[in-house]
């Protein structure tokens, strides 16, 4: 669920950071930031010495041409690689199944949702940075993503789509890391939990982020296309 939101003053400082804490604590994730916001931005964080990378990706002006930003202390942190795409880029997706004959003097009916389709559609874009403690007794190079998932619960379908679209941006988390330990953080617009007929059941998409494996007679297991792997 989402925290709720509460307005931060641009003065308000950072806490300074603790050594003995974890590495990730030190690390912003941003995701919904406007192309006007991320620009404004970055002046505030240069003066708290943090490097700051982005992927905008929206193309709708409603949204700001939206996009995520990944900001790290810079004097704790240095980098040594980023990368930033849309996941949709980022492979091959089936065609779509053809529609069925129907007669032609008939009005075209719209087709069902195919979440192949639809999910090959999607704008969502993670950035993803490698880095490397300064401190050389601090530990190795690691890798941190900042995701933004897409809106997808209700009928199988939809919900099968937002498999396929996180399928892809974990793929593209961990080829980018090459077997170094990493992190995925994000909005990632999920719960652990959904409501079938009244009861709990386990949501796909966040059984898949956590664990990694989806059952296959999971509702949201994508159907088998043609020129495709399951998830």
């Amino acid at each position: 669920p989402r925290a709720p939101r509460q307005p931060v003053h641009p003065d308000t400082p950072f806490r300074a950071a603790d050594p003995s804490c974890a590495v990730l604590t030190s690390f912003i994730a941003l995701q919904e930031v406007s192309a006007a916001w991320a620009v404004k931005l970055a002046p505030f964080f240069e003066e708290k010495r943090y490097t700051v990378v982005s992927a905008m990706y929206h193309s709708m002006v409603f949204t700001g041409y939206m996009g995520n930003l990944l900001c790290w202390p810079a004097e704790l942190y240095e980098c040594l690689d980023a990368d930033s795409l849309r996941v949709k880029d980022t492979k091959k997706w089936p065609p779509p199944v053809p529609p069925p004959v129907v007669d032609p003097f008939e009005p075209p009916s719209r087709p069902p949702f195919d979440p192949w389709v639809e999910a090959g559609k999607k704008e969502n874009a993670i950035v993803m940075a490698r880095l490397r403690p300064r401190a050389a007794a601090a530990g190795a190079e690691f890798c941190v993503g900042s995701w933004h998932g897409p809106v997808a619960f209700g009928p199988p379908a939809k919900v099968q789509m937002a498999v396929l679209v996180n399928v892809a941006a974990a793929h593209a988390m961990l080829k980018f890391a090459k077997g170094t330990p990493c992190v995925l953080a994000g909005d990632f617009n999920q719960v652990p939990s959904v409501s079938v007929k009244g009861a709990p059941q386990p949501n796909p998409p966040y059984t898949l982020l956590t664990t990694g494996t989806l059952p296959a007679d999971s509702p949201g297991y994508p159907p088998a296309r043609p020129g495709d792997s399951s998830p």
